[in-house]
């Protein structure tokens, strides 16, 4: 039986179905599914970093997440204790702003762009396995959508299903790099805190940011140890902001809330090896890290792209499924790694202001490295014109390198 697909990408937000947008520009019959239309708010840290903006600069996607009212945000404010660190965001690689869009706007125009891409969408369907043929190669998925099982076949098979992927878990893809969960984080939206800045505050024993997004609201973000347990109510949560920050606290205090909060009590932080023989993993299938550095949606464009031009690579014949999955995970990794680590150290508390400034300035390095990276790809808003396999990108070796180059060399 022949293929009814090239690829079938297992989730429909935002990784599967910037998986899906590439898959289809680059000519591919692409199946997204998923259980809903992602119209609903997720859990989710959605402020996005410079690499996540240029991402969807690059795309074309940007526009049409401003036009649905996604505010610019063109300053940030960095606290470390009592220090206050205010600056403009800098114009560099055709980006001059940072956006934090809901995941109901940022998802849905994903999706949608995928669809006007030729990606088709199945919604309300579950994965309950995978097939594979008699030498491993994975051939498809098997789906139920409540009423019948239906089994389509693909040359290969994408896991955008989060942490806990089933895709993940049917190939036996290892994981590494793995920590526990070090911090609870709470969050809610509330009205009244009108300044358009990014902040972000690191004070021992506490973190808190706040960010400008749709209807105009501001996300309240906190992180505190996970030995101090889950905020329970309004009132804690506003003794935690203001521990944070006394002036967080003061502009927290005069706002009002909308809607609920919303509770995560602990992520835990791993790489999954991201490919092999008929699939491939993105997002937080692929890549999950602790909220506090909010790059869980940065980090997802990225290797919807990379494994994009892998998968492309292998269904056209231009290398094999080893070689282009080694790719990606080789580069993702490049980036992945560091980050993953600064992460999991801001996550665990275990630093003085000084050394969280240090961390974010680690950080800094990593997304200036991937910036470059991503920005000589093609030109901004163009189809995608040839890939990193093809212009011999080295993972190791053709970057500009930082501190981390050495450790990764080795």
């Amino acid at each position: 039986m022949k293929p009814h697909y090239d690829v079938i990408i297992v989730g429909g937000r935002v990784a599967g179905a910037a998986t899906g947008l590439l898959l289809s520009r680059l000519g591919h019959r692409v199946l997204i599914v998923d259980r809903n239309y992602p119209s609903t708010d997720t859990l989710s840290t959605h402020a996005l970093m410079r690499t996540g903006v240029l991402q969807l600069q690059r795309w074309g996607v940007l526009p049409r997440i401003i036009e649905r009212g996604t505010p610019a945000i063109r300053q940030m404010t960095l606290g470390f204790g009592a220090k206050r660190i205010h600056f403009d965001i800098r114009e560099e690689y055709g980006v001059d702003a940072l956006y934090a869009p809901r995941r109901p706007v940022l998802d849905t125009v994903l999706l949608d762009t995928a669809v006007a891409a030729g990606a088709e969408f199945w919604q309300g369907q579950r994965m309950e396995s995978l097939t594979f043929d008699p030498s491993g190669w994975v051939t498809g998925v098997r789906l139920n959508n409540g009423r019948r099982q239906t089994t389509v076949l693909a040359r290969y098979v994408v896991g955008a299903d989060g942490l806990r992927s089933k895709v993940a878990a049917a190939v036996g893809a290892a994981a590494y790099e793995a920590h526990p969960p070090a911090n609870v984080v709470t969050y809610g939206y509330f009205a009244g805190i009108n300044d358009k800045v990014y902040v972000s505050q690191f004070t021992p024993g506490y973190s808190a940011g706040f960010f400008p997004t749709n209807d105009g609201l501001t996300c309240v973000f906190t992180a505190r140890p996970v030995a101090a347990g889950m905020i329970g109510d309004s009132v804690e949560f506003q003794h935690v902001v203001a521990a944070a920050s006394p002036e967080m606290g003061e502009q927290l205090y005069a706002a009002e809330q909308v809607g609920r909060f919303y509770r995560c009590a602990g992520i835990p932080g791993f790489l999954r090896v991201p490919g092999g023989r008929g699939w491939a993993l993105v997002g937080d299938a692929g890549f999950t890290k602790d909220p506090l550095t909010a790059h869980g949606i940065s980090d997802a464009f990225r290797d919807a792209e990379l494994a994009a031009q892998g998968i492309d690579a292998v269904l056209t014949g231009r290398q094999n499924a080893e070689r282009a999955m080694a790719g990606y995970q080789a580069l993702r990794d490049r980036f992945a790694i560091p980050l993953q680590r600064v992460a999991r150290d801001l996550a665990y508390f275990a630093w003085d202001e000084a050394e969280a400034s240090a961390l974010l300035r680690q950080l800094g390095k990593i997304v200036d490295e991937e910036c470059h990276f991503l920005w000589q790809l093609d030109s901004p808003g163009a189809p995608i014109q040839s890939t990193w396999l093809e212009r011999g990108f080295n993972p190791f070796f053709n970057l500009p390198t930082s501190g981390y180059a050495a450790v990764y060399q080795g």
